[in-house]
Order: structure tokens, then sequence, then C-alpha cells
């Protein structure tokens, strides 16, 4: 065919194939072997693989927890990321095992500028706030670039995280509130001022108008050597009203939780964990 040179990962036996060439009387081209990128605890063999997806132990060749091409834009690491790699790790014939820690700060550095801000609560419990005042704000799409603003009207009830409630916090962008006793449909909470307190935490919130969303996190596929079967973790949660105004691949931030890919749109909304 005229191949002059052919670049290819290493485990093919270029001495079995020269030897054959030469018993037919045909040239050898030049061949420049690599490694393969392997990642911490997902296996990149199709070998391996297949086995996992024949027995349902992954959801198919995308599924989030792989490092297949499909899986890793599903999961919402984009194709400048998969460069700066190649990039960074350069051509080698060791077999270097990256960790996901590698791939998650290229992949933030690209998406970070571009990611959109929106408040997602996980495992949420309502809170009923007595004396909150009524209010209308505007929280910026993004800290560092002028992306425009969501506007978010409030009144006095919240859903906030149930592992975040303590006595007294914030509600980030918002005012303070003091946990009272619990009520028939969740807490009750009181006012406490708009003024920043030293020391008080600052928490996620949704009003009463919000998205239900589940998000799949995806964790090591093996462990030392066997397969996790906590390695795919489902959170369900509610992501605040302007959320349901995303499309299908959307890569955005969620506020002290996380950046993800919408993977599913419309009434039960669904997202992939990319990385913090």
């Amino acid at each position: 065919l005229g191949i002059t040179h052919v670049l290819r990962s290493n485990e093919f036996h270029t001495t079995l194939q020269n030897n054959i060439r030469a018993r037919l009387g045909l040239r050898d081209p030049i061949i420049i072997q690599y490694s393969r990128f392997n990642v911490k605890g997902s296996p990149a063999s199709k070998r391996k693989l297949r086995p996992l997806i024949k027995e349902n132990l992954v959801k198919g060749w995308d599924d989030i927890r792989l490092t297949t091409l499909k899986a890793l834009k599903r999961r919402g690491i984009v194709p400048e990321t998969i460069h700066a790699l190649a990039v960074e790790m350069g051509l080698s014939t060791s077999e270097p095992i990256i960790d996901w820690s590698i791939i998650e700060a290229l992949n933030r550095k690209i998406i970070d500028p571009t990611s959109h801000r929106y408040f997602f609560v996980p495992d949420p419990v309502k809170v009923t706030v007595e004396y909150a005042p009524q209010m209308t704000i505007q929280l910026r799409l993004h800290p560092d670039h002028e992306y425009g603003f969501r506007t978010i009207h409030t009144g006095s009830v919240f859903f906030i995280p149930r592992g975040d409630v303590t006595g007294e916090f914030r509600l980030k962008d918002l005012f303070n509130v003091k946990i009272g006793e619990r009520g028939e449909d969740g807490l009750r909470g009181e006012f406490t001022g708009r003024e920043m307190k030293k020391g008080l935490e600052k928490i996620q919130w949704v009003t009463e108008k919000n998205v239900p969303l589940t998000v799949e996190v995806p964790h090591e596929l093996f462990i030392d050597g066997e397969y996790n079967p906590g390695s795919l973790e489902i959170v369900e949660g509610l992501a605040e009203e302007a959320v349901g105004d995303l499309v299908i691949d959307d890569i955005v931030q969620f506020e002290r939780f996380g950046f993800c890919r919408i993977d599913v749109t419309g009434t039960r909304m669904r997202a992939c964990f990319t990385h913090r």
C-alpha cells in the first residue's frame, strides 16, 4: 500500500511480522511503537472490558467509570484534555499508570473558565425559616467572567443538604439562619440577619421552585486488581430552577459539589459527575 511509517502501541509483535515480510520478499516499514495510557483503577484493554459489559458490571462502552473515548466524553472530559495529556506524557515504551487526578487537573483548567455556576443540594432536607424576608437576588453565572446572572425569588421555604445542618449557618449569598426544632414536614429555622457573621458556614440552598436531579459519581472500577462493587455512586438531590433550562452536554459547576455534565434532560434530569 506504500506505507512507509507505522505508529502503534507496543503489544504488537514486530519481530514476527518482519520475519513474515522477509519470507514474502516485502520491504519493512519504519515502525515506531509506544505504550498505552493506563489509568489507575480503570482497565483500557478491550479483552478486560468485554467481560465487564457482558456481566452487566458496567453499563456499556460509555460507562463513566471507563477510559474509552465515549466514556470520557460522557463524563465531561473534553478533547482538549486528551490532547494535553498526550503532550504531557509524551511517547514512551514504558507503561505509565496515570492517576485520575492528573486528568482532572488538566480538564479543570480547560472547563473552569466556561462552566456556569449553579446550586445543587444533595440529600436535601426542607427548612422553613421564620421571619425570612422575601427577596429577589441575582447570582453571577461565573465569578470571574461576565456571563450574566440568574434571578432567584426566595420566600420562607428552602432545601439544604442534610449533612450541612448545624445550629446556625449562612445560606450562601442570602442571609443567616438558626435551626430550631424539627417540624412535621422538615426543620424549623429562624432568620438571624443579613450581615456576615464570622465563623458561620456557608451552605447551598434551593427554593420550592427546583429541579429534581440525579448525579452519577464514578469511583475506581478496580481496587488492588479486584472489581469494586461501590464504583458507581448515585446521588439524589435538587438543583435550582435555572438548571432545568440546560441542555445535554452542558458542563457546569454545582458550587461546593463539583463539575458535572448534563446527561439527561426533562422531568427527571441526570448528570454525570466530572470531578471537583
